[in-house]
């Protein structure tokens, strides 16, 4: 069951899913995305959690209506803290010479 329905999301996002197809499985609630599903979860969640209490400084041990969310966001900050970094770029004039404001 579920490498048909990996072929089935597959199909769907090329395109090439039948459209009577994505009609019966959305009547039975397709999740296309699981991956963004569970990101969507987390978040509101986490939105929740910010409403109620101010902050996201959520115990790594917390759970909110059955969700572990303070491992979800301590693995979203982990995840953020792996992306690359951009390079800094220097500020330039309107002459194109680089300098920093104050100076």
């Amino acid at each position: 069951m579920g490498r048909w329905l990996t072929w089935q999301r597959h199909l769907h996002t090329t395109g090439t899913l039948d459209p009577a197809r994505t009609q019966a499985l959305e009547r039975l609630d397709i999740i296309w995305n699981p991956q963004q599903h569970a990101f969507d979860r987390g978040l509101t969640h986490a939105t929740a959690y910010a409403h109620h209490h101010g902050h996201l400084a959520v115990p790594v041990d917390h759970h909110q209506d059955g969700f572990a969310l303070g491992r979800w966001l301590a693995t979203q900050r982990k995840r953020a803290d792996d992306l690359p970094r951009p390079a800094p770029r220097p500020f330039k004039t309107s002459t194109g010479i680089g300098t920093r404001p104050g100076r």
